[in-house]
């Protein structure tokens, strides 16, 4: 049965940068609280990523630390195993990574995106792991992210490392390819599908003649 991806009303806001975000930890932890009174902790866990990077100086492996020492201590399983939460980490993570991209990057502008998602990727990793579903909708959110930057060479850059990093596997890439349901070609999260398919072809076809790994 094939995996249903994200309604249009249930996607992510499209991919903008906040104005604000909470400035200390002291206010993080105020927000932390607020959410999981309310039972919205899913929430919480993206949020808590964004914040954290938006606020860092720069993101070293102290930091990834502390964010996934956080997740471990605050996120549960359910809650890391949902789909909608790995989308809300992913456009966290994207937003960060491309907040310096130009409006028509070369290659050179994108090597920084690529070097930036590779040092997140273990946080994004506590949410794929062993979960196809959640991999599969990522990669939906991912080209439509793209698609709404608008520069080229993006998302061959991100599927790329979501493949090197071995953040989705690459059974659910070609799931991506070739699923398409009877939702409209102009709602969520199919906008943009075909232009990344298009983009992707010649990474494809060099999935598909790979040698296989023993």
């Amino acid at each position: 049965e094939r995996v249903k991806t994200q309604s249009a009303s249930s996607s992510p806001a499209p991919p903008s940068r906040p104005s604000s975000v909470p400035p200390t930890d002291r206010h993080l932890d105020t927000f932390v609280h607020m959410f999981t009174d309310k039972g919205l902790i899913d929430f919480d866990a993206s949020w808590h990523v964004f914040a954290q990077l938006r606020q860092a100086a720069a993101v070293d492996q102290a930091l990834i630390d502390k964010i996934l020492l956080w997740i471990g201590s605050n996120v549960d399983d359910a809650t890391r195993s949902n789909p909608n939460v790995a989308c809300r980490v992913l456009v966290a993570i994207l937003n960060h990574a491309t907040r310096e991209l130009p409006v028509r990057p070369d290659e050179s502008a994108l090597a920084p995106v690529s070097a930036q998602l590779t040092v997140l990727a273990p946080i994004l990793l506590r949410f794929l792991t062993d979960n196809q579903k959640s991999q599969l909708v990522v990669l939906y959110d991912a080209h439509w992210f793209c698609w709404r930057c608008n520069a080229k060479g993006l998302v061959s850059t991100v599927f790329k490392n979501l493949y090197d990093n071995e953040l989705v596997t690459e059974d659910v890439f070609w799931d991506w390819k070739e699923e398409k349901t009877k939702m409209p070609e102009d709602e969520l999260p199919y906008q943009g599908h075909n232009e990344a398919v298009a983009e992707l072809a010649p990474w494809f076809e060099f999935l598909k003649n790979a040698p296989e790994e023993d």
